[in-house]
């Protein structure tokens, strides 16, 4: 099987993902919301601060993952390569978590890691239109080389 030919962007649009967390973040305060108009107020006051500390957890997991900022992702026909700007490159694998055509979830484990510092990596297609195709060839193709 052939090496997917080597690839470099730089990725600095994140509407979709930030239009993803921002829905999460508005579900989980309806759903919660609602919930106390329903039934919370019958409800053990345990129960209901269980809930609240729960949300206001996804609330502040969806906000804190809406910073993210322009990275710089490379393959060079045997190792991914992610630079954070201003930092140097790091290799490492990277992995596909959820790929649906215009915009995938790419998960970036670095050499040596006890996957304690992987990186989600959220990419989109508009920002990326020319080289988009490559680069999603290239994720997949690596993946499976990297596993035979």
């Amino acid at each position: 099987m052939r090496a997917p030919p080597t690839i470099e962007v730089t990725l600095q649009r994140f509407g979709c993902w930030h239009a993803a967390l921002l829905t999460l973040a508005l579900g989980t305060a309806a759903v919660v919301v609602a919930w106390l108009v329903a039934v919370g107020a019958q409800q053990p006051w345990g129960l209901r601060w269980a809930v609240g500390l729960g949300s206001a957890g996804v609330l502040g997991s969806a906000l804190a993952a809406l910073r993210i900022g322009p990275f710089a992702l490379r393959w060079d026909g045997a190792q991914w390569w992610l630079a954070k700007m201003g930092l140097e490159p790091v290799a490492g694998e990277l992995h596909v978590a959820i790929d649906l055509g215009n915009w995938m979830l790419l998960r970036f484990v670095p050499e040596g890691s006890t996957g304690r510092q992987l990186s989600w990596l959220p990419v989109q297609r508009p920002g990326l239109e020319v080289p988009w195709h490559a680069l999603r060839c290239a994720v997949h193709a690596a993946v499976k080389r990297q596993h035979t």
